[in-house]
């Protein structure tokens, strides 16, 4: 099978992606209306519950519902192979909504049966998506880099959940004496670095070329930087040992070595892009650079200083500036896309069929934007400022910027136009 370009055989249905996609901006809105309802309550610890209870909402239901989506449609592309059973993919997506709710809900309001409930929803989701792409990578003979990236990202996903349903069952059930501290920070290295890293860094290797018009990242730089992700995956355990500080600041500095490097090979690649439109995803990927920096930084004042509130900022500013920004300024490229390739592209050259610009709403895309910043701000300066009408405003304001993006991600899915014959133009 060819890895250079999609063939029309190999795409699952249209509706498989629109499914996750949609359901994003949903649960993000859901961790704005809990933020706005609980106010400054949910920035004092981030062990409390109902706080846990926002940032899964961010985690499992808005950022890794766009990954999957995603993951769905761009294995045909990337790894030239078809995804295992794909119609599975219509039973993940209810899976993983019911128990990403389930969950929420059984954190949010301390209720033991929607954490039971939460177990098998959230594990027949997750093992379901383990043996599609375990199949589908095996059928795939040459690993190139992102290939690589995927497994790895996946290989976290699937260690980070067997961490979270253990430590959710612990909470509901109270079976085994955890260190609830070491389990979180370990939670959080495969998850966030691991998942939500490896997935944005195999990933862009791949579309930003074809998106923004640009050379490829040097194989060098790229296999630097994946190495060193696989390097904080597998020196995370250390954070449960009783080490010195050097032990544990391994699995950060590494992450930082991946950063750094990924962050060179998207300014280079941007910066020789061909076409030197500034359009919103590009600036969401902007942002999301930045973040990315702020947030290692952040992560390493942990180490040093103890300060709920540097907790709270590094999670906002990976989380939010960083992962978000980023897979919002990716559904901005991957949407409209999809919508052209499935309605339109086999039509090229007999009818006069409209450009990915034409799908996408630009006006409503940049609004959104803004109001995506907007809210950011309100959230960086609620954690530094922990005052219940700055939560309040900030968590209506995150709700308002996610509906929006939800309705740009609608009207796209729903775009259709007349189209003419060319010889209709010509007469």
């Amino acid at each position: 099978m060819r890895t250079q370009g999609l063939r029309l055989e190999q795409a699952p249905p249209i509706e498989i992606p629109f499914r996750f996609f949609l359901s994003a901006p949903l649960f993000g809105a859901l961790a704005g209306l809990l933020l706005l309802s609980r106010g400054a309550e949910l920035l004092i610890t981030p062990l409390h519950t109902p706080t846990l209870a926002m940032v899964h909402l961010l985690t499992l239901g808005c950022l890794t519902m766009v990954m999957l989506g995603a993951l769905y449609q761009i294995t045909p592309v990337l790894l030239g192979a078809n995804v295992y059973k794909v119609d599975l993919a219509t039973h993940v997506h209810f899976s993983l909504l019911a128990g990403v709710l389930c969950l929420a809900g059984g954190l949010a309001f301390s209720v033991r049966l929607l954490l039971l409930m939460a177990l098998p929803l959230l594990c027949l989701g997750f093992l379901a998506v383990a043996v599609q792409f375990l199949v589908t990578f095996i059928r795939v003979r040459n690993i190139n880099f992102t290939g690589a990236a995927v497994r790895l990202s996946l290989a976290s996903l699937l260690m980070a959940i067997s961490l979270g349903l253990t430590y959710a069952g612990e909470h509901a059930l109270g079976w085994l004496p955890l260190n609830r501290a070491s389990m979180v920070a370990l939670h959080a290295f495969l998850g966030l670095g691991g998942w939500v890293g490896g997935l944005i860094l195999g990933v862009s290797h791949a579309v930003i070329p074809m998106f923004y018009l640009t050379r490829t990242a040097r194989p060098a730089m790229s296999w630097s930087s994946f190495f060193l992700l696989l390097a904080m995956v597998l020196s995370a355990p250390v954070v449960l040992l009783d080490g010195g500080l050097g032990l544990r600041l391994i699995p950060p500095l590494a992450g930082l070595g991946a950063m750094a490097v990924l962050s060179a090979i998207l300014i280079m690649q941007f910066r020789q892009r061909k076409r030197r439109i500034t359009d919103t995803s590009l600036s969401y990927w902007k942002v999301g650079i930045a973040s990315g920096w702020i947030s290692m930084a952040l992560l390493f004042s942990l180490y040093f200083l103890d300060d709920a509130r540097l907790v709270f900022a590094f999670g906002l500013f990976y989380l939010v500036g960083f992962a978000l920004a980023i897979e919002v300024g990716m559904t901005y490229k991957i949407a409209p896309f999809l919508v052209w390739f499935h309605r339109y592209s086999k039509l090229a050259g007999r009818m006069q069929i409209p450009l990915m610009g034409d799908i996408i709403m630009q006006h409503h895309a940049e609004r959104q934007r803004l109001s995506f910043l907007v809210a950011f701000a309100l959230l960086v300066l609620s954690v530094v400022f922990p005052q219940e009408i700055l939560a309040r405003t900030a968590g209506a304001a995150f709700f308002l910027s996610n509906i929006y993006w939800f309705y740009v991600l609608y009207k796209t899915a729903t775009f259709q136009t007349e189209l003419k014959s060319f010889e209709a133009k010509a007469s």
